[in-house]
């Protein structure tokens, strides 16, 4: 399917609550020939069908010309996105987590390159739990109800790696026969591709985003 923002992989399955997902990346650096460029790299759950989404990850953004700005931050839709206080470096490998629980949704991020864990435990409802997601993203600047997708940075591509997801209390990778699987693809309003998921390797876990 195709999305003006998102580009990657979204696991679902009727009737199954997805409950945990897991993943990691490397951090791509951007090029910044000009300011006002955004991206984002996150792992979650829901969103795919639904209004809710609750996803941790990170950014890369070219705040003005040959300033990329690298940064974690979380977000529990329609709540607004949280910075966390992490040092992210271009080159970076990042390992994601977001976990539904009794108390509210578990969200953790780990910087591998620099040892630096952050995790949080944020309280209230979640989503359905209708989907889990892998995806790089084109975020949005919202002013009450309205959103407007930002320009898309050119972050070349960016691997993603151990891709998994836990639903009604059965594990499986991305291609898992236990759910479907659909291919995201970020296209512009005149039809153009934006960026472009790999097709999933053999094992199921591991895919690359690329910008067109």
């Amino acid at each position: 399917m195709s999305s003006p923002n998102w580009a990657g992989y979204a696991a679902h399955r009727p009737g199954m609550q997805f409950t945990d997902v897991r993943g990691a990346w490397v951090q791509p650096s951007v090029s910044c020939p000009t300011g006002g460029t955004f991206s984002s790299f996150w792992i979650g759950l829901d969103g795919y069908a639904s209004n809710y989404v609750e996803q941790v990850g990170t950014g890369a953004d070219c705040t003005s010309t040959n300033q990329p700005a690298h940064y974690a931050w979380y977000e529990l839709y329609p709540a607004p996105r949280v910075r966390i206080a992490m040092v992210i470096r271009p080159g970076d490998h990042v390992e994601a987590a977001v976990e539904s629980v009794s108390a509210g949704t578990t969200l953790t991020l780990r910087n591998l390159n620099t040892g630096r864990t952050f995790s949080t435990v944020r309280s209230g409802a979640s989503g359905p739990l209708t989907s889990a997601e892998w995806i790089a993203e084109a975020p949005s600047a919202c002013s009450g109800t309205s959103c407007n997708v930002l320009p898309l940075a050119n972050f070349g591509f960016v691997p993603f790696s151990t891709c998994s997801a836990d639903a009604s209390g059965t594990s499986g990778t991305i291609t898992s026969p236990i759910w479907s699987a659909d291919v995201i693809t970020m296209v512009h309003s005149n039809g153009s591709v934006l960026a472009q998921p790999s097709t999933v390797s053999a094992d199921g876990a591991s895919f690359t985003v690329s910008v067109h």
